[in-house]
């Protein structure tokens, strides 16, 4: 009895600092819903594309501007996505693809930016086929298929907690103007995943439950 107490504490103190599972959100899976909460864009329609293999949710203009050099789908100079979540938490991952060091597609040194709530701004540059640098440190993860094959590189990343703790409301995702005589920078949200809250509070509750059970048993 002593033993299962205990137990049950111990799932009870898990529970309460981290999630039994995660919301994840994939491009190729849930399209223009956003399973945390919803999305808005900035300078177009909001449009989920697949380019070389990787899907990812982006912006299009429905009318194309020369000047502004828009064209397809990506989230480009101008233009933004917003995730906004139902409830702010702090967010695990996030994968962005379409974004190199050149030559592909032109695009040369590569930046997006994220901005969480309106105000921490972070950004990944691209440094080479394969890597890239997050202004906020922590772990960038290179997502070789299915550009390893077409260009030797990447050209999809992930970024592992890239605000730390932060609870996050809002994330703005938008391109950096790096001046550069190719293309800017454009890219797409291909997935993010953040704590599952609701899972946590289940598994609380169950652990909880167990420890007045057990209390009940030994009066």
């Amino acid at each position: 009895m002593k033993n299962t107490l205990k137990t049950l504490l111990a799932v009870a103190s898990l529970a309460a600092v981290t999630s039994a599972s995660a919301i994840v959100y994939d491009a190729s899976v849930d399209g223009l819903v956003n399973p945390a909460g919803t999305f808005t864009a900035t300078g177009g329609d909001l449009v989920v594309d697949t380019i070389d293999g990787v899907t990812f949710l982006g912006v299009e203009d429905p009318v194309y501007n020369p000047a502004l050099d828009r064209a397809g789908s990506e989230i480009d100079l101008g233009q933004s996505v917003t995730v906004n979540f139902s409830e702010p938490s702090q967010l695990i991952s996030i994968t962005l693809g379409l974004l190199f060091n050149g030559p592909e597609y032109r695009d040369v040194v590569e930046v997006a930016r994220l901005t969480a709530n309106g105000g921490t701004s972070y950004t990944l540059s691209i440094t080479g086929e394969d890597t890239a640098v997050w202004s906020n440190g922590g772990v960038v993860v290179p997502v070789m298929a299915p550009f390893s094959t077409t260009y030797g590189g990447g050209g999809v990343f992930k970024i592992v907690n890239p605000f730390g703790s932060l609870a996050i409301s809002s994330l703005l995702l938008e391109p950096v103007d790096n001046s550069n005589e190719a293309n800017n920078s454009d890219f797409g949200l291909v997935a993010f995943e953040v704590p599952d809250s609701g899972a946590t509070l289940a598994l609380l509750g169950l652990a909880l439950a167990g420890i007045s059970i057990v209390h009940r048993r030994r009066r």
